[in-house]
């Protein structure tokens, strides 16, 4: 589902594609295979901005900059 409505959103819009990423960190704590696994789905379908959001706000600054550094290393670009 991601991939077609970046896809979709992509072909049919001159605006850039944003993919907000809602309850990220709290899925990536549960699953984090899963997790990036909807990222990079994203990434191939075109998304121009991939954003990660504490929606609960129950992610520690220690471990947003953990995250980041693991979601940056597997999701290039």
């Amino acid at each position: 589902m991601i991939s077609e409505s970046v896809a979709h959103l992509k072909s049919n819009s001159k605006a850039d594609v944003f993919y907000d990423a809602e309850h990220f960190f709290d899925g990536f704590k549960s699953g984090k295979a899963y997790a990036i696994k909807t990222l990079l789905a994203a990434k191939d379908a075109g998304a121009d901005f991939i954003v990660l959001c504490d929606t609960n706000g129950g992610t520690d600054f220690y471990e947003v900059s953990d995250i980041v550094k693991q979601v940056k290393n597997q999701v290039q670009g």
